[in-house]
């Protein structure tokens, strides 16, 4: 695009915290063209708290009252009841939500996944020309050519034992993976025992000291703040909203913003004020155990889910800061505000996180609130939507082309176009396959209307098993209808393959 042409080619892009990113940019390469041309274009800003289930947020109809700083945005707001992720953990999650593809075309599959070489331009930063989880910022360091300045995981944080990021933020994936294998035992025996054990002592002592010196605040230690396989980082949210609030009033409008926050992401550590905030016999129902169950009690899984709400109702409040700081100061009133996830958490039928192969409503059914400011009231959207549903609206939006190779459709909702009730959208997870080839082993699912398919491909003892649910009569997913619906488990199971042996092996 030429220096005459308006481009939302973002300025920086800036990473705080355990899951913090923020990029930021003039839409303007020509400053003759600015003046007329700012009062049409409205600044966006994306915000993704990692790990929020749409099942556990108030909004949503949840009895704990978590997110009452989302309820008040959304009497503004457009607001999505089924809307999911592409994934059930981040880095597919978040690579569908960057680059409007499915996890069967990105292939960012597994854990430290980055995604096919031709999406390092194909994504929406470089599209929208005009925390750290470590995750997520592999697949931001991987698209790092369209962005004018990618910060260091360790700049927001109190302490960050990342190493790969200190040493070699121009080649971090490699870097990051032989820091793993070398040092941090990951998948497997570390090649320099000495080094580990010299590495862990390390972190061990830098944590500790830490949590002391935040123990009041923080009575089960800062957020993230634990030594592990993985890299960790120290930090407090307090500290990341606030530097948010400075760039958005400090940095050339309009402006393009992604902001991932670790929070409520496990561990669930709150400030001293949020812990028992839920003193209440809310539970779950009852639900049976399944072939991939992890033997964990409910009573355990209830406990673990009162402290993820807690964490939840801390992120929020952080959030409603941001808020009112954004409304005070006028920013909001020429800003597009994004809130979202790139996945959920589960605590029911013995499994306890997102890091398995069942793709329920509670690892999948993710938020979606997109305020826009010309909207004056609330609009609620109940048809089933995608996160690769989000690159193609902002280009929409902004003015932009939709690439043919998005998989993603325009949001509905924001402008006048019809609802589509009958489009089907998928979720895949398959994280023991190879970056290329077949997905073997793999979990899909397929939700059209108010019925939800899952199929499991590939594992032993449970290959080509399906389950159907009517989440419209069976929200919780309890009464398993694939061998009494049997027309409509016949025609989801057709179009899903049909949709797998389309899909192009790389």
């Amino acid at each position: 695009m030429s220096k005459d042409n308006l481009s939302r080619r973002d300025i920086i892009k800036i990473m705080g915290l355990t899951s913090l990113f923020l990029f930021e940019g003039s839409k303007y390469n020509s400053v003759s063209s600015l003046i007329g041309q700012l009062k049409n274009l409205p600044n966006i800003l994306i915000l993704v708290f990692d790990s929020l289930s749409a099942k556990n947020v108030s909004l949503y109809g949840y009895p704990r009252k978590t997110t009452v700083n989302f309820e008040r945005l959304a009497q503004k707001s457009t607001v999505y009841h089924r809307h999911y992720a592409s994934g059930n953990f981040t880095t597919p999650g978040t690579a569908s939500l960057l680059t409007g593809v499915y996890p069967w075309t990105h292939r960012a599959l597994n854990m430290r996944d980055q995604t096919l070489p031709q999406f390092t331009d194909q994504n929406i930063f470089n599209l929208l020309n005009h925390t750290h989880n470590t995750f997520a910022y592999i697949h931001l360091n991987q698209f790092k050519k369209s962005i004018d300045n990618l910060l260091k995981i360790s700049d927001l944080t109190l302490f960050s034992d990342s190493l790969a990021e200190k040493l070699a933020n121009s080649d971090y994936f490699i870097a990051n993976e032989s820091e793993l294998l070398t040092l941090k035992n990951e998948d497997a025996s570390s090649s320099s025992l000495i080094l580990s054990i010299l590495d862990k002592q390390r972190r061990l002592t830098e944590v500790k000291e830490i949590n002391q010196a935040y123990h009041k605040q923080y009575p089960r230690g800062l957020p993230n703040c634990q030594t592990g396989k993985d890299s960790k980082q120290c930090y407090t949210v307090e500290n990341a909203f606030e530097w948010l609030q400075t760039q958005v009033t400090t940095k050339n409008i309009p402006f393009f913003g992604y902001v991932h926050i670790n929070p409520p992401h496990s561990p669930y550590n709150p400030p001293r004020e949020f812990i028992g905030k839920f003193k209440d016999n809310t539970e779950p129902p009852q639900k049976p155990e399944h072939h991939f169950t992890e033997n964990d009690s409910q009573n355990k899984l209830n406990r673990l889910r009162r402290q993820y709400d807690e964490f939840i109702a801390y992120a929020d409040s952080r959030f409603g800061n941001l808020l009112d700081f954004m409304q005070e100061t006028g920013v909001l009133d020429n800003t597009i505000l994004i809130v979202t996830s790139d996945h959920g958490e589960m605590f029911e039928r013995g499994i306890q996180g997102h890091v398995t192969p069942t793709l329920y409503e509670p690892i999948i059914h993710i938020p979606l609130i997109i305020y826009h400011p010309e909207q004056n009231r609330r609009r609620d959207i109940y048809t089933p939507t995608n996160n690769v549903d989000l690159l193609p609206t902002l280009l929409k939006l902004s003015g932009d082309a939709i690439p043919s190779w998005c998989e993603g459709q325009i949001l509905p909702g924001l402008n006048d176009e019809i609802i589509t009730t009958d489009r089907s959208i998928f979720t895949v997870e398959g994280k023991q396959n190879a970056k290329h080839g077949p997905l073997n082993k793999a979990t899909f699912a397929i939700i059209k209307g108010n019925h939800k398919l899952i199929q499991y491909k590939g594992y032993p003892d449970f290959d080509d098993v399906y389950e159907l649910y009517n989440l419209n009569q069976d929200p919780e997913e309890l009464n398993d209808l694939s061998t009494t619906a049997t027309s409509i488990a016949k025609n989801l199971k057709s179009e899903l393959d049909a949709t797998i042996n389309q899909i192009q092996l790389y």
